[in-house]
C-alpha cells in the first residue's frame, strides 16, 4: 500500500525533474493571481486545522510542506508581494507564525513553488528550511 507522504514526495520530485525543461516554452505561463490564490487557500486550510492529507484530498492540490506534515500548527501567515517566475511556475514567499507540536512558537520565512497547470501544486522549497531546533525571523 502506498503512503500519502510518499505520493507527495514522488509528485514533488517529478516537478523538480521537469524543472530543467521549464524554459522551453513561452514565458509567463503561470497566472500570478491564480497561483497566489492557490497558496492562500492551502495556508488557510492549514490555519483552519486541516491535516495536509485532508487539505490535499479536498482541494486536489499536491501539497508538500514539511512543517505541516510534522504537526506544526499555523497560527498566522502573510504572503509577500514579491512573487517571481520560476520557469513555468511562480515562487512566492510567506511569513509564517507557527506553533510546534510541543507548544513553542516560532516565525519562519518560507518560499513556495506554485503551479496551477497541468497539475496544481504548492511545494515548499527545502532550501529555506531552518536547521533542526532553529527558527528564522522574517527578513
Amino acid at each position: 500500500m502506498h503512503h500519502p507522504r510518499g505520493i507527495r514526495l514522488a509528485a514533488a520530485l517529478l516537478v523538480l525533474a521537469a524543472w530543467p525543461t521549464a524554459g522551453c516554452g513561452p514565458a509567463g505561463a503561470e497566472d500570478p493571481a491564480d497561483a497566489r490564490r492557490l497558496l492562500q487557500s492551502a495556508l488557510d486550510a492549514w490555519k483552519a486545522g486541516r491535516t495536509i492529507d485532508q487539505a490535499a484530498a479536498e482541494s486536489g492540490v499536491v501539497l508538500s510542506e514539511p512543517r505541516w506534515e510534522s504537526g506544526f500548527r499555523l497560527v498566522g501567515h502573510e504572503i509577500r508581494p514579491d512573487a517571481h517566475a520560476a520557469g513555468f511556475d511562480l515562487a512566492c514567499t510567506a511569513e509564517l507564525s507557527l506553533e510546534a507540536p510541543k507548544g513553542k512558537r516560532t516565525r519562519e520565512v518560507a518560499t513556495y513553488t506554485i503551479s496551477t497547470h497541468p497539475a496544481r501544486t504548492v511545494i515548499r522549497s527545502p532550501l529555506d528550511m531552518p536547521a533542526a531546533g532553529a527558527s528564522r525571523r522574517p527578513r
